[in-house]
């Protein structure tokens, strides 16, 4: 991340069914190394998580997800998320809400992003009139991707790792679902290695 701008970040979380209890301490942290190693102590992680669950109310919803969003000045660098309670126990709400053979609170996790939410990023973006489009998508055998601007495109999956460079295209590029799996993936258009458009591509098989 650059140093200086502002980020939103938003993800969705729901309550695993089996659960007794539930809590209101979901948060996200972001750090320039990951936090979690073999060593981490699992039931406390002692950090001050940028963004938190502002709203207050427990996180009971089994059926339904739930929006935790907000925003923060990245010092620079920032490559890891984490999501997960930052508290210890003594500081941590919990909510008797069934009778369920968990005594644990577990939580799925969903729609993950981070994004320049900063009006002079979006303002520098919009200005330069970049575009990547992606059709179809979802998309199933043969994609094609046009461009305004920008001098390479990286895809990456969900969790980050690079499937495909594209360089020396013009305005237009085909380009194969059938070397890669089923699922989603992040099309990001650089210019002088900077980042000027993403796209979430959904292949299905």
């Amino acid at each position: 991340m650059i140093y200086n701008k502002t980020y939103c970040v938003q993800f969705f979380v729901s309550l695993e069914d089996n659960n007794k209890y539930a809590t209101d301490a979901i948060h996200a942290l972001l750090t320039t190394d990951s936090v979690v190693t073999s060593l981490t102590n699992c039931f406390h992680l002692p950090y001050n998580p940028q963004v938190k669950n502002t709203l207050g109310n427990f996180i009971s919803d089994t059926l339904n997800w739930m929006s935790i969003s907000g925003e923060f000045k990245a010092l620079g660098g920032e490559k890891f998320l984490t999501i997960g309670n930052f508290n210890d126990d003594i500081n941590t709400n919990i909510d008797t809400v069934g009778w369920g053979s968990y005594s644990t609170v577990y939580y799925y996790i969903d729609d993950v992003s981070v994004t320049v939410c900063d009006t002079t990023a979006v303002k520098e973006l919009q200005s330069k009139d970049y575009r990547l489009q992606i059709y179809p998508n979802p998309a199933s055998g043969s994609v094609t991707i046009t461009v305004k601007g920008g001098d390479e495109i990286i895809i990456t999956d969900i969790a980050g790792r690079k499937i495909k460079t594209i360089k020396n295209f013009q305005n237009s590029v085909n380009f194969s679902t059938d070397e890669i799996d089923g699922g989603i993936y992040f099309l990001t258009l650089y210019s002088n290695n900077t980042v000027i458009s993403t796209r979430k591509l959904v292949v299905a098989k």
